[in-house]
């Protein structure tokens, strides 16, 4: 600490084992001022220091004690200040994040005046250090120009940034193999070998006490539980899991219930999203149970729902990524046993969460399949499934990395590739294609919203033929593309400035190793992705614009133009003209080719920045969630024929009703856009129940076909024909009807009208 420093009392180690959210208002206005206190305590070059004081402060008081009947446990809600890679929701922050909402509500709860004013002043504090507020300020002048906002939910725009550190997916078979003495006993061995990484090595010991304290917590919690239990069974339950808890602190995990608890309060410890391999990693966890008796399968099943219990509590709907399945397993006989028993365990929990992910191959265990299209045709909208034949050979190219590590390369969220335990490919980056070509048709004029977009070179294009609006277009696409590439690498300097980010550190290969922390030099491979909107939307608008316009001269582009701007009000021919040219997703040629050209163009331009900005890997994901129909709110009338405010197409797929030549010719069109050069892509099918049940076999022969053909994944809502309107009519009635939004999946009756309109109007197989 720096001695200049007047903040530089002496930080306390010690910390209550009392959960912040059994505090009194009072008691919480302390302790949001002695996280800011600690904050302050330490100068910028204390990184590795400070994270260790605000976790000890964070950690166990986070949590929420368990609840009776817990078989696994792990609760917690963020306070209004806290250190985490990424908070719940749209809501974005990363390493030290103010939660505005949460300071206010805080506030209003006191009735000391005094002590608000501390709080308001310590909320003055972090306006100016919040690591997402430092992220803006380190812009250069013309990423500030291009970037201004990032309220990608709230104003129109081509594209924004997205503040986080989202993704990880942590070794968490380093964990079950170790322990946390293991963990302890590596770092001591490189502190060794790399004196001048002594604050990080004492940092990431002091992590470690931090995570022993929530071990701590929880088993003093479910001690006291196990003693008031109201049956016989919760009381056994109760003590099992004390005792799970007693042991992972001082040993490795000995049992698959050892094994889950430790995994999951290092994630959330970690503030990590999502869970990696889980068949591969508690294998032998599972398989040592089995044989020795320790368990039955139906318990290891149970232990699985609970797990899913808390994993929809923290509402991350947009992660929650297990994956199951594929090449490059360590245990792949064991692994397939437990994904069997994963899979019965989300049948049962039939819920939003976990995002459960099957990968498939061509030595796929026969069982694992089967199971999958049950719980498919029982409309659960799990497992996604992956393409191993197709996406190993593309990571390899995209990632330029050998077969072996290609193996590893896992979704999360909604569909972006990661390298497991190698790489970190946040997307921070969000990007309106169609926004694009709707700026580009108006000169740099928005429209939608009160300011210019685009850049002078190409809004200044004299517009004559097709190649001048695809050049002016280009031109405006790629200076966004540009913008967000040097905001990536902006936002990982500043995480690396910010914090060493321990509990990833200690869980990401080579960190222990090269003496360095994830966001420092650490991991193998920083790479990037951007999300892209609207694909397909903008290549049906440009085919129809080259066809109408400058083939045919049906229109001027001015008057194009005009009647974009009145929503097709008084142009109900221009728009039955523009609806009837070619789509894609219908095997046509013409329509996919020009989904073609604009799928290489944003992919090729975004793959390149990675050089010129200094990140392993930049790539585009094509994943969509309802991101497609919030910019579509904020996107005028395309020359597609879509209307203003509407949303736009979901993912690699159609417009919504757009495919009307079956699921054939559907899926012919698919696989056309190459995968060898983005980092994922979501495509949406939705099926009747009733074809899974009575075509059950030739519905798998047609996805089979798919990916013979090249089909990298598919996500499958299967719904009985009827059932969405009654839904939207009664909702009551359908609480638990779940559907595959883009790449997460809700409750239709949760979602918001729009985004059950886009739903309903997809095709139906």
């Amino acid at each position: 600490m720096s001695e200049a420093n007047p903040h530089t009392t002496k930080i306390p180690i010690f910390i209550p084992m009392q959960s912040y959210w059994t505090l009194t208002p009072d008691e919480q206005a302390a302790w949001v001022l002695e996280f800011t206190r600690i904050h302050m305590a330490f100068t910028p070059d204390e990184t590795e220091a400070r994270e260790a004081a605000i976790l000890d402060h964070q950690l166990p008081a986070i949590f929420l004690p368990p609840d009776p009947g817990d078989l696994v446990t792990g609760r917690f809600h963020y306070p209004p200040l806290a250190f985490t890679p990424q908070p719940a929701g749209d809501r974005g922050g990363f390493a030290y994040v103010y939660d505005p909402k949460k300071f206010e509500d805080l506030k209003s709860s006191l009735e000391d005046q005094a002590l608000v004013q501390r709080l308001e002043e310590a909320e003055m504090y972090w306006k100016q250090n919040d690591t997402g507020q430092q992220t803006r300020l380190a812009y250069p002048p013309e990423i500030a120009e291009l970037l201004p906002s990032d309220n990608w939910t709230g104003e129109p725009g081509i594209g924004f940034p997205l503040l986080r550190m989202s993704g990880s997916h942590l070794d968490y078979g380093k964990l079950m193999e170790k322990g946390i003495p293991g963990l302890r006993k590596e770092i001591g061995q490189y502190s060794t070998t790399h004196p001048g990484s002594a604050p990080l090595f004492r940092a990431m010991e002091s992590a470690l006490t931090s995570l022993e304290k929530v071990i701590t917590f929880h088993e003093q919690h479910m001690r006291k539980l196990a003693k008031t239990a109201q049956s016989k069974a919760q009381e056994q339950a109760a003590s099992k899991l004390t005792e799970a808890l007693s042991s992972i602190g001082t040993n490795r995990p000995q049992t698959l219930l050892e094994g889950i608890q430790l995994f999951y309060l290092y994630c959330l410890c970690a503030g990590s999203n999502n869970f990696g391999r889980m068949d591969d990693y508690l294998a032998p966890l599972y398989a040592r149970d089995i044989s020795n008796g320790a368990i039955t399968r139906d318990q290891a099943v149970n232990y699985f729902v609970h797990l899913w219990k808390l994993v929809n509590f923290r509402e991350i709907i947009y992660d929650g990524r297990v994956i199951v399945g594929g090449m490059g397993r360590h245990h792949p006989r064991e692994a397939d046993e437990l994904a069997l028993v994963i899979l019965d365990s989300v049948a049962i929990s039939a819920d939003v969460l976990p995002q459960l992910t099957l990968r498939m191959h061509n030595g796929i265990d026969p069982r694992l399949k089967k199971k999958a299209f049950d719980l498919i045709a029982g409309g659960n909208p799990y497992p996604m499934l992956y393409n191993d034949e197709v996406n190993v050979p593309s990571a390899m190219n995209a990632f330029k990395i050998d077969k072996e590590t290609a193996k590893d390369c896992i979704p999360f969220g909604c569909g972006e590739y990661v390298l497991y335990r190698k790489s970190f490919g946040t997307p921070s980056g969000v990007i309106n294609l169609t926004k694009a070509l709707e700026v580009t048709l108006h000169n740099g004029e928005d429209p939608v919203g009160p300011r210019s977009l685009g850049v002078p070179e190409a809004n200044s294009i004299d517009i004559n033929t097709f190649d001048d609006l695809w050049k002016a277009y280009t031109i405006n696409l790629e200076a966004y593309i540009h913008a967000l590439a040097v905001q990536e690498k902006i936002e990982y300097e500043q995480a690396g400035n910010a914090a060493p980010f321990l509990f990833f550190s200690m869980l990401f290969d080579s960190c222990i190793e090269r003496g360095k922390p994830v966001f420092g030099g650490g991991i193998d491979h920083l790479g990037g992705t951007l999300e892209t909107y609207g694909n397909t939307n903008t290549s049906d608008a440009l085919l129809a614009i080259r066809n109408i316009v400058f083939r045919d001269q049906e229109c001027t582009l001015d008057e194009l133009v005009r009647a974009l701007d009145n929503n097709f009000e008084g142009h109900a021919r221009l728009r039955k003209q523009l609806l009837d040219q070619p789509k894609y997703g219908n095997d046509i040629d013409e329509a996919d080719e020009m989904l073609v050209k604009v799928h290489d163009h944003v992919c090729l331009a975004t793959m390149a920045q990675a050089e010129k900005v200094g990140l392993d890997s930049y790539l585009v994901v094509n994943i969509n969630n309802s991101a497609n129909t919030i910019f579509g709110k904020y996107t005028a009338a395309s020359a597609d024929g879509r209307l203003a405010g509407t949303s736009l197409a979901n993912g690699n797929t159609p417009h919504m009703g757009m495919d009307q030549n079956g699921a054939t010719a559907l899926l012919n069109s698919i696989v056309k856009p190459s995968t060898r050069f983005h980092a994922g892509a979501s495509q949406n099918f939705k099926l009747s129940r009733e074809m899974l049940a009575k075509y059950r076999d030739q519905t798998v022969d047609l996805i089979d076909t798919y990916f013979a053909k090249g089909g990298a994944q598919l996500m499958i809502t299967a719904v009985n024909r009827g059932d969405l309107e009654k839904a939207m009519e009664h909702p009551e009635a359908y609480p638990n009807l779940l559907v595959r939004v883009g790449g997460f999946s809700a409750r239709f009756v949760e979602l918001d009208r729009e985004i059950q309109l886009e739903i309903l109007q997809r095709t139906l197989y």
